[in-house]
């Protein structure tokens, strides 16, 4: 039998119940256990497959640290949060440009700075990452920002170094292109 946590339960979207609902997480829990992968299905639909705590996979040492996540969908948080915690970093979320502007200063007051950002592009209903990274920059000229986004092909995404930012990540990722972009922005 295999256990799903219960701070993920309500990330794990399944197409239907009994039988089916029970198959598909039994092939989605084997394809963790063997990539560590992150998957997207049909309209959008994200199924989570996270390596188990502890476990590298690339092999490297994990910095660590503290990473501010800024995205407006719960659902990517919900996932980000456990792939950043399985890759060693502490996370905080904010679900706006605003939010994560101020979280940022506060970080810059206490002892606790952020090693970086990851921000989508586009937030509804509140600043999106192309604005929020430039307001970034002047708050703290050394922050490290990693740009994401479904939209592969915006401007932002494919020339992210002309509008600020260090890195680009296109959604759906894998673990290993996440811990590929922190490791980038972090250590040059």
């Amino acid at each position: 039998m295999h256990y799903i946590s219960p701070d993920m339960r309500g990330a794990i979207l399944l197409p239907a119940g009994g039988f089916l609902c029970a198959l598909a997480a039994g092939l989605l829990l084997r394809y963790w256990q063997r990539t560590g992968k992150v998957l997207a299905g049909p309209a959008g639909l994200l199924f989570a497959a996270l390596q188990p705590s502890g476990e590298t996979g690339a092999g490297t040492p994990r910095p660590g640290g503290r990473v501010l996540v800024m995205d407006d969908e719960e659902i990517i948080c919900k996932v980000l949060l456990r792939m950043l915690g399985s890759l060693g970093y502490e996370t905080e979320i904010a679900p706006t440009g605003e939010k994560a502007l101020e979280a940022w200063a506060q970080a810059l007051k206490s002892a606790r700075p952020f090693a970086a950002v990851i921000m989508d592009l586009n937030i509804s209903g509140g600043m999106g990452g192309a604005e929020a990274v430039l307001r970034l920059k002047e708050l703290d000229p050394s922050a490290r920002v990693i740009v994401s986004s479904g939209y592969s092909e915006d401007p932002v995404m494919v020339c992210c170094e002309a509008y600020g930012f260090d890195c680009s990540l296109a959604k759906p990722f894998q673990l290993d292109a996440l811990e590929k972009a922190l490791l980038k922005v972090t250590r040059g």
